[in-house]
């Protein structure tokens, strides 16, 4: 009798949807935790740039204030300006200008309340005392939530200027 080799078993056939419907469920997974990486990458982001708010109003004269703010495209930025005090530091327009810190995947708040398109949230360091100056919310204590598949919270003490991740 003549062996006839030129096709799959039906174990072969078994074993390869095994192996492909294994590789698919890594490759959900694998995204999942992208999107996690992504709301922890944007929270260290913003948590470098109250780090860096606090060293230049150490340096400079002029106050320095930190925008967060959500542009047009639906990105979210970080940018810094420097004003006189928190009037003038209001006025400041988003422009798409500053560093890219979330992508529209994910969702900022503060204190509970969404940026929207074209919202900013401004945030100053008091050069006396080092305490966060947030003149219209006058909060012991402020919250950035950011949110894709998890939620990552930084919250900011308003009176010593200090801020932890939660």
């Amino acid at each position: 009798m003549k062996s006839n080799n030129k096709g799959f078993s039906l174990i072969e056939l078994i074993i390869c949807i095994t192996i492909l419907a294994l590789f698919s469920t890594l490759v959900v997974v694998g995204l999942g935790y992208m999107d996690l990486a992504n709301s922890k990458k944007c929270v260290s982001k913003i948590d470098s740039g109250l780090m860096t708010l606090k060293s230049r109003n150490m340096a400079d004269s002029k106050r320095t204030y930190l925008h967060i703010y959500r542009y047009t495209d639906g990105n979210y930025y970080l940018t810094y300006t420097e004003a006189d005090n928190y009037t003038d530091a209001s006025h400041f327009t988003p422009d798409g200008s500053g560093e890219q810190i979330a992508n529209r995947k994910l969702t900022i708040s503060y204190n509970g309340t969404e940026i929207g398109v074209n919202d900013c949230v401004h945030i100053g360091i008091n050069k006396k005392d080092g305490s966060f100056d947030e003149e219209p919310h006058h909060e012991t204590m402020s919250t950035i939530s950011v949110t894709g598949t998890s939620t990552q919270t930084l919250k900011l003490v308003t009176a010593t200027g200090k801020y932890f991740k939660e």
